[in-house]
């Protein structure tokens, strides 16, 4: 086969994937601009575009602000919190040897591959003894301990791939483990770091089963952009194009995660040659 036919079928096959990927957001927008009694369900090009949709999502229960302020500060808190946990940690276990890091490094990529599904209950039943369940700080604390794992874990391997020579000469200048992660490391390391929190906030905006039962004994003022969501649905009808408009609400933050797409490529192939 030539290279050209070779080329054409490439190019036919990621045109497939890219209509396959973007036609259901298409749909999703069709619904969210069309007026709820245009069709209901039904995706065709609405005559006329609306608002009301996304008004009716932006005041649904408490108010569309509230959940996304909700939703933001889970975030900002968790994004900070395993950041800083994992970058530590990761440097730890990436630059030194001392007697039981590979098992700790173990026990790190364990808490990777374990569900959330097999940990929700334990989870639960913990923070209700300490009085934790139904609130934010549930969510948060849980969040926090799934999310550590995996930053450890990546950031453990962009600190392997840096060169050792980079450590042991500001070592040799005198200085401290943290200045030699500050102003060493880090600034080679910002790929890493910048997917690690496109990831981080990715996973924890769009959190919904650790969410959905850490804060099901609260009011319903106290919810997620994701569990808000279920607003539009009752045991007769859904409003979908009252849902469309408020997953459309929901997922703008996440926009932030393709402006970081290149470094989060990046920081997927640093490392790899170790």
């Amino acid at each position: 086969m030539s290279q050209g036919r070779e080329r054409l079928i490439g190019h036919a096959i990621m045109l497939v994937l890219a209509a396959c990927a973007t036609l259901p957001t298409l749909a999703l927008l069709l619904l969210a601009f069309t007026p709820s009694d245009a069709g209901g369900a039904a995706i065709t090009v609405p005559r006329k575009l609306t608002l009301d949709n996304f008004r009716a999502a932006w005041h649904a229960g408490t108010g569309m602000a509230g959940y996304l302020a909700i939703s933001a500060f889970i975030t900002a808190i968790v994004v900070a919190a395993t950041v800083i946990l994992s970058t530590l940690a990761g440097y730890a276990l990436g630059t030194m040897r001392f007697p039981g890091s590979r098992v700790i490094s173990t026990t790190f990529l364990l808490g990777v591959i374990m569900p959330v599904e097999g940990t929700i209950i334990p989870i639960f039943y913990d923070l209700r003894s300490v009085r934790l369940d139904g609130t934010v700080w549930a969510v948060i604390l849980s969040q926090t301990a799934l999310m550590v794992g995996f930053g450890t874990f990546w950031m453990r391997a962009a600190f392997r791939s840096m060169p050792g020579a980079l450590i042991d000469a500001a070592r040799m200048d005198g200085a401290s483990h943290l200045r030699v992660l500050r102003t060493v490391l880090l600034p080679l390391a910002r790929p890493s770091l910048l997917a690690l929190v496109a990831l981080v906030i990715t996973w924890t905006w769009n959190e919904f089963l650790l969410a959905l039962v850490l804060l099901a004994s609260t009011t319903a003022d106290l919810r997620t952009a994701p569990l808000a969501l279920g607003l539009f649905q009752s045991q007769e009808s859904v409003d979908v194009n009252g849902l469309a408009a408020a997953v459309v609400v929901a997922i703008v933050p996440i926009a932030a995660f393709l402006a970081l797409q290149r470094h989060f490529v990046q920081g997927l192939t640093s490392g790899s040659d170790r």
